[in-house]
């Protein structure tokens, strides 16, 4: 029964599994370039060479025995890429939603009841189809940015560096900043 579950919740949710994946996927190749430019950059002024992430695997096929719909295994790298790559997809995801907010596609509307805010998306012109795909788009979106028990796992681990910590939460600030329009003073 557990592995006919497993395989209708792995088919249903394929697409979503295959852009969390590539989400990680595309942090671990950023964090790659990245370090491969700083140690080319510090190389003339003698400061120390940072460790490079490597991947070793890229896999979306799914483990219905286990569960597992999907992986990136990865191994080098400091605190602050593996804090980075474990939560790409949760990152792509804010930014996904602070980007449909600017430009008027969903808004959070305040409801006449005190303290109760409602999300409401702008998707009245649709017809049926149109709007049964867009949920089923919203669906695999959705999956795509939830972390799994693997990603807080990883970044939980590498939060013995504060300053990794600090540096993650400042780019967060940033870039929601950045995004809503917010003055950066």
């Amino acid at each position: 029964m557990r592995f006919i579950q497993n395989f209708t919740h792995a088919f249903f949710f394929l697409p979503g599994t295959f852009l969390h994946e590539l989400l990680h996927l595309l942090a671990a190749l950023i964090s790659i370039a990245i370090g491969l430019v700083f140690n080319l950059v510090s190389k003339p002024f003698h400061i120390g060479a940072i460790s490079t992430l490597r991947i070793t695997s890229f896999n979306i096929l799914p483990n219905f025995k286990t569960g597992v719909y999907g992986s990136v295994a990865y191994e080098g790298g400091g605190s602050f890429t593996h804090i980075f790559v474990s939560s790409a997809p949760k990152l792509a995801w804010i930014f996904l939603y602070l980007f449909l907010q600017s430009y008027g596609f969903l808004h959070i509307a305040n409801e006449s009841v005190v303290g109760e805010q409602t999300l409401t998306f702008q998707w009245g012109h649709l017809g049926t189809a149109q709007l049964l795909i867009g949920i089923y788009a919203s669906l695999q979106l959705l999956w795509a940015g939830t972390l799994s028990r693997q990603d807080w796992h990883n970044i939980f681990s590498a939060f013995g560096n504060i300053f990794a910590i600090a540096l993650m939460i400042a780019v967060i600030v940033y870039m929601a900043m950045s995004i809503s329009g917010t003055p950066l003073n």
